[in-house]
């Protein structure tokens, strides 16, 4: 029975992330509003009713996409020592780093869509926190709040990225997260 069940598991596992790689390799390519499950299934080569099992619709499979992402950098940037230790806060851009470059075509094709979309706002709110929990280590400026700060500098460092990933990328990722980690380290302890 077990086994069983693990079988089920693995199988719901490769169907969701077929459906998902179709998804993006579609995405790269198409306007979201015009994907179709159609579209989705037979690039995953599965069944329309196989991808209904599992998502409602597109914006379904994107929100997922997009949790996961955050998740993986939120596991990555909790794994340090961000508030102790002002020295590990290059190592949040060094695992954003490795983070995007882990998955770089996703994010890349994230990063295209609309500034406008819930993968930056759920990046924004997390890198925000990020910020407090560390600006809240400073004295700040008389009337500088740690939560508009912090909003200021998540949203700073979102939209540099997003920039960037629609630029022709005349510096590399590492070279961008080493003059972000500057900016904004400067701005803190100055």
């Amino acid at each position: 029975m077990e086994e069983n069940i693990k079988k089920q598991d693995r199988r719901i596992i490769k169907s969701k992330k077929a459906i998902k790689k179709a998804f993006m390799s579609i995405l790269a390519t198409k306007d979201i509003n015009d994907i179709t499950i159609k579209n989705i299934a037979d690039l995953a080569d599965v069944d329309r009713k196989t991808v209904y099992n599992y998502y409602n619709g597109t914006y379904e499979i994107l929100n997922e996409i997009e949790n996961e992402m955050v998740s993986t950098i939120n596991d990555a940037v909790e794994s340090l020592d961000i508030e102790g230790n002002l020295d590990q806060q290059v190592n949040i851009f060094k695992k954003i780093t490795e983070v995007i470059n882990a998955n770089f075509e996703f994010y890349s094709i994230l990063m295209k869509l609309n500034y406008d979309s819930q993968l930056i706002k759920k990046l924004v709110s997390l890198f925000s926190e990020y910020a407090k929990r560390i600006l809240s280590k400073f004295k700040l400026p008389a009337g500088v709040s740690v939560e508009y700060a912090s909003i200021f500098i998540a949203s700073g460092v979102l939209n540099t990225y997003y920039k960037w990933f629609n630029s022709d990328k005349s510096i590399s990722l590492d070279d961008l997260s080493n003059q972000l980690y500057i900016l904004v380290t400067n701005s803190i302890t100055k």
